[in-house]
């Protein structure tokens, strides 16, 4: 403490030897060098003159320890020496730590482009791009998407040349084929990047990769003369194959189609006839082009044609189940809706126009039948045909209706003048029974379209009419001849409602003709039963 006079002894350090001066009253010390414990026992001595260390005497009581105030004498350069040199190795210690990487920069690790992620080939390299041709050979934008891939993954600089750089070509066409313009371009940019100096071996390969990346790896067409300088019999064909479908997913379809004609002509020769199998890409997308300019051609066609509408959408139709480009199939689609809605609407005008046609025709058939079924009645057959054929229908079911009536009618004619015409020739002696039941009695040997004798044809009876008949058809030799009186018979009675007599003798007409059952079926609606024999 400041002030105090208590006596003071040096003590040697036990540890590092370093002389130190202490309080004589104490027992312990600790030394300011090495911080070490020392026990203090030597007798006070004056502070001003060195004295070596002693024991410490024995004392009759115990005294309160106190930390006692070191003194530096001898040694107080050395220990402040020693700190000053512990302060410079901690503050070193702290600014190294703190300034470490100025001091010690670590090395940076160079970048990789993401091709080069793939430092060995895959076990099986040639198996995998196989595996990617074939994607990308099926013609189909999404297994091209996923070629595309395919050789983008093999694509690593453990790939030995040339084969890397038609890895990289091939990813390019891929993305092509699936519309990825875009990863096209990125492709053969970094095909440009090796291809001038990789290939140094061979100059021509290393011409065509170059060549090859310089136009695919741009967003502008590419124009059919660029063609012209490859050779068609080795793997150069294969730019044919690119620069068609570089113009292809641009829109140009006519340099598209030259030149991936041109390719699907091409005759690779030796090693290089696997290009051959990359012709059905080429002959697809041609093929696509001709059934689009087919369909539109028969679209165009059918413009201003109604008639013409049904046979443009048949051939529209054909023509889109064969598309494969989506580009086609969009626009192909396109002319097949519009002509089957325009289709939907002819025949929707069509069956306005029909029904209402239909309904016209439907009352004008039903006055015929009851104008020329009027006249029958009254016998006056030659009326009724003339009346028949007068009218005019055009819906196929009033047509065929009108056809039947003028039959029924010439039925009716021609069984009115055979009558005539045997009794002008063979004649009738018990006279004419008239509807009344009188008979006008003489031979009758004449008869014409308004008598039979002197009766009117309405005023005879009707069976004595078809006992003439039936008379004169028994006398008929040739069959022919008999079973067309026998039919007309039928058809008189049965306008005359003598339905079971009239079955009769259509059923012996039938027997040598077998039309007139048909006929007779359809002219006069006979009853279910009446079928072929």
């Amino acid at each position: 403490m400041p002030g105090d006079s208590q006596a003071t002894v040096v003590q040697s350090c036990a540890i590092c030897g370093a002389r130190f001066q202490v309080y004589a009253s104490v027992r312990e010390a600790l030394c300011p060098t090495c911080g070490a414990t020392n026990q203090i026992g030597a007798r006070p001595v004056p502070a001003a003159r060195p004295v070596q260390a002693r024991m410490p005497a024995a004392r009759p009581q115990a005294r309160p320890q106190v930390r006692p105030i070191v003194v530096v004498q001898e040694s107080s350069a050395q220990g402040w020496l020693v700190l000053l040199m512990l302060a410079i190795m901690v503050g070193g210690g702290i600014s190294a730590f703190i300034f470490r990487d100025r001091i010690w920069p670590k090395a940076e690790k160079p970048l990789k482009a993401p091709e080069e992620v793939v430092t060995m080939p895959p076990v099986d390299f040639d198996r995998e791009y196989r595996l990617a041709r074939m994607k990308l050979l099926d013609g189909d934008k999404e297994t091209a998407l996923q070629a595309a891939k395919s050789f983008r993954e093999l694509d690593g600089p453990a790939i030995a040349q040339p084969m890397r750089n038609w890895v990289t070509f091939h990813a390019g066409l891929a993305n092509l084929i699936a519309g990825n313009a875009d990863g096209a371009e990125e492709r053969f940019r970094k095909l440009g990047e090796r291809a001038s100096s990789k290939e140094a071996s061979d100059p021509k390969l290393a011409a065509f990769f170059a060549r090859s990346a310089e136009l695919g790896s741009t967003s502008d067409a590419v124009p059919v003369s660029a063609g012209e300088g490859l050779n068609r019999k080795n793997y150069e064909a294969m730019g044919l194959l690119l620069y068609g479908l570089k113009n292809w997913s641009l829109g140009k379809i006519e340099e598209a189609t030259a030149l991936l004609s041109e390719f699907t002509k091409a005759t690779p020769e030796g090693e290089d006839e696997w290009v051959d199998e990359y012709k059905p890409l080429a002959g697809g997308l041609v093929s696509d082009r001709e059934q689009w300019l087919t369909a539109s051609k028969a679209y165009a066609d059918s413009k201003g044609s109604p008639d013409k509408l049904t046979a443009a959408l048949d051939t529209v139709r054909s023509a889109r189940r064969q598309l494969q480009s989506k580009q086609f199939t969009a626009e192909v689609t396109k002319m097949e809706t519009e002509l089957a809605d325009a289709v939907a609407a002819h025949e929707a005008a069509q069956a306005k126009m029909l029904a209402e046609r239909e309904a016209a025709e439907a009352t004008g058939i039903v006055e015929l039948k009851t104008k020329t079924d009027a006249l029958a009645k009254e016998f006056r057959f030659a009326e009724a045909l003339a009346a028949a054929q007068q009218g005019k229908f055009t819906t196929e079911r009033r047509q065929a209706e009108h056809k039947l009536i003028q039959k029924r009618m010439g039925s009716l004619v021609r069984f009115q003048r055979n009558l005539a015409a045997d009794l002008a020739l063979i004649g009738y002696r018990e006279g004419v029974t008239r509807a009344d039941g009188k008979i006008v009695p003489g031979d009758v040997r004449a008869a014409n379209e308004a008598t039979v004798g002197t009766v009117p044809w309405k005023e005879v009876s009707v069976d004595w009419l078809t006992k003439v008949a039936s008379g004169f058809i028994a006398a008929t030799s040739r069959l022919d001849y008999k079973s067309d009186r026998q039919f007309d018979l039928g058809i008189f009675l049965l306008l005359n409602g003598k339905m079971k007599e009239a079955d009769a003798w259509i059923t012996k007409a039938g027997d040598i003709k077998y039309e007139y059952v048909d006929a007779a079926m359809a002219l006069f609606e006979l009853p279910p039963e009446k079928t072929k024999k």
